[in-house]
């Protein structure tokens, strides 16, 4: 088959969910003998790529737009400059012949004619797409909302006739918006990671009896919800209980616990991996996400997870014993006392908790089930 995959960054470059899903995709496709065409929207401009992953196969092409070229970073703003992009990309498909084309763009903008090959991922939950996370200001939140709905959905709605999603608690709670949501050929392919996996016996070595628990993102004030944590961090200084924080951004200086330890940013892949092992919990206190990469490598190592319940993949997770998806209106010192309250049990009960995690991810995660999802996916196109 000769299938074309729309990105927004392009998928030879590290960076979170949406890449990591297209990465893995493509990949897939090239080893089963498909031709792939990559077309996106723009490059991404100081990232580093993973070299020889597939770029050098015969069967891959890179395309790039023409339109974000001089000012990548306004395809999240300029509305004209998303419509000038529909009219590249439709003057690409006129003069190209595709078996399939799979919209795998992290944004959701991309508006096409309708077509029977056409596939729509939809990467974010809803309530992130419809209001580009929670806003404390009603009139924010009602103009998020209504724009939102028809750049968002309206692709779905209208043109497209198949869709994928990571999980059913987002695909039912987009069809509660509409009807015509019922016609429409829906896919559950949940994400997963290229990375490592881990059995259980070189986990269970690794963990300790520390009160060490870790937070691993960019620290951006809203998104993070950094003051949040930090609230945390000073009810658990009460049970000498240290939260090792890895990443960098303008909201780290909001961090003032003392029993807070800033490694400053992680380097992907064994590092990160390690450090997740040899800590007892992950906290998640995010305001918002889409799918969230360090979920799932928390899973891929049985490390249990704490976390509020502002998005809907959360209680896909939650189906996993070893996470814990409190309401998105705990308190501080609510969560603060859930993270104690799985540091203090005892060795047994707590590795049971790992190897539920470790279990869900090679269930539902792994890259051997990411790639049966797909086969499926594409036999269906067969037809």
């Amino acid at each position: 088959m000769k299938i074309l995959v729309i990105s927004q960054i392009n998928s030879l470059c590290k960076y979170g969910g949406g890449e990591t899903f297209n990465r893995e995709l493509i990949k897939y496709l090239l080893n089963q003998g498909h031709e792939v065409v990559e077309w996106s929207a723009y490059i991404g401009q100081n990232i580093s790529r993973y070299e020889n992953l597939y770029e050098k196969n015969k069967n891959y092409h890179l395309v790039y737009s023409k339109i974000f070229q001089k000012h990548p970073n306004k395809i999240q703003k300029n509305i004209i400059d998303h419509w000038k992009f529909n009219k590249d990309l439709e003057k690409f498909l006129n003069n190209k012949d595709f078996d399939l084309i799979i919209n795998s763009c992290y944004l959701n903008f991309v508006k096409i004619k309708k077509r029977n090959n056409f596939i729509q991922i939809c990467h974010d939950d809803p309530e992130i797409l419809v209001t580009g996370g929670k806003s404390k200001n009603k009139i924010c939140f009602w103009i998020k909302y209504f724009f939102n709905s028809m750049i968002s959905f309206g692709n779905i709605f209208l043109n497209a006739k198949n869709v994928v999603f990571s999980d059913l608690k987002t695909q039912e709670k987009l069809s509660s918006f509409s009807s015509k949501f019922d016609k429409i050929q829906k896919f559950i392919i949940p994400y997963p990671i290229n990375e490592l996996s881990f059995d259980f016996k070189q986990i269970e070595d690794q963990k300790g009896e520390n009160k060490e628990v870790i937070w691993i993102g960019r620290m951006i004030k809203h998104k993070k919800n950094i003051k949040y944590l930090n609230k945390v961090a000073k009810y658990l200084e009460k049970d000498n209980v240290k939260i090792n924080v890895y990443g960098i951004g303008p909201a780290k200086k909001y961090l003032n616990s003392k029993n807070i330890i800033h490694h400053g940013w992680i380097d992907d892949g064994l590092k990160k991996y390690e450090a997740l092992i040899k800590n007892k919990v992950f906290l998640m206190v995010s305001k918002f996400e889409g799918a969230s990469l360090v979920l799932i490598e928390s899973l891929c190592v049985g490390t249990p997870i704490v976390a509020l319940n502002n998005f809907p993949s959360v209680n896909f997770f939650n189906n996993s014993d070893g996470v814990f998806a409190l309401d998105s209106n705990t308190k501080a010192k609510k969560y603060a006392e859930k993270v104690v309250e799985i540091i203090n049990l005892n060795k047994k009960e707590y590795l049971k908790l790992v190897k539920e995690n470790l279990e869900f991810y090679k269930e539902n995660l792994s890259n051997k089930r990411f790639y049966e999802n797909i086969d499926k996916l594409l036999e269906y196109f067969k037809k």
